[in-house]
């Protein structure tokens, strides 16, 4: 059964969408124990850009937000307002800060990397949803 956030959010562009479960990418890069934070960076990410949560699985470590984000808006202009959405919620989620030109380079598995530096498995934070 599809969840009312389905309906209201959006696919991933193309070539991210009919990817296989990348989970095992996650793992291999960051360890088992990351993999329910690991989870909960990728559906904040999807609920930040308004894609179905449910496609998170699809990311990869090496995939960047910003092209992922230039995708889906290739034919309209934008103001990017969802990369401060992202942004409000690493704050509040993982207590992390990225500028303007993080979010312009870095991927999601360097992205993920900061959150490790801040906070390692187990920290304070750990168990908040």
């Amino acid at each position: 059964m599809k969840s009312i956030g389905d309906f209201l959010s959006r696919k991933l562009p193309e070539q991210y969408r009919h990817r296989t479960d990348a989970t095992s990418s996650w793992v291999e890069r960051f360890g088992v124990p990351e993999t329910e934070r690991v989870g909960r960076f990728l559906r904040l990410y999807c609920g930040a850009f308004l894609f179905r949560e449910s496609d998170a699985v699809r990311l990869r470590p090496d995939d960047k937000p910003i092209d992922i984000y230039r995708q889906f808006h290739a034919h309209w202009p934008v103001d990017q307002m969802e990369f401060e959405t992202f942004d409000l919620r690493l704050k509040r989620q993982f207590c992390i800060e990225l500028t303007s030109a993080d979010f312009e380079q870095l991927s999601l598995g360097e992205m993920y990397e900061r959150i490790q530096q801040a906070e390692p498995v187990g920290g304070a934070n750990a168990a908040e949803p």
